[in-house]
């Protein structure tokens, strides 16, 4: 198995299953577990419109993140990998990773989401070696 293999064969559908399902299922509880503060589920008002956009903002990165990791899977099984999907990997975790990064300047986020930092940095200089080896 190939570098580019493993890593979309294996790693990015690994990491789509362990962190983009749980939260596109129960989105709620995700949130829970890594300690966010969490809006009362029932009644009116701002707090139950800000609970009802949190849930579809987590589902859409969910569908997102797990349509990659499904497109990553395929390609990788079925190759060739197209280069493209290696720019893609780059572009998502420096994001993700940038999203982190201003949360932990602005702690506006709990210490656990200060944690995945490096989880998505190591992720892009990963998916940057692994791109130029699609060359």
């Amino acid at each position: 198995m190939s570098e580019p293999e493993l890593f979309f064969g294996i790693v990015v559908p690994a990491a789509a299953a362990l962190f983009a399902v749980p939260i596109g299922l129960a989105p709620i509880g995700w949130a829970r577990a890594f300690r966010w503060p969490v809006a009362p589920a029932a009644g009116a008002g701002a707090h139950a419109d800000e609970r009802r956009l949190s849930v579809y903002f987590a589902r859409c990165l969910s569908a997102c993140v797990v349509a990659f990791g499904v497109a990553s899977a395929l390609a990788a099984w079925t190759g060739p990998i197209p280069p493209t999907l290696g720019l893609q990997a780059i572009v998502l975790g420096a994001g993700l990773a940038l999203a982190h990064v201003v949360g932990a300047v602005e702690r506006s986020q709990p210490r656990t989401e200060d944690l995945e930092i490096a989880l998505y940095g190591g992720l892009t200089l990963w998916a940057v070696r692994v791109y130029s080896l699609l060359g």
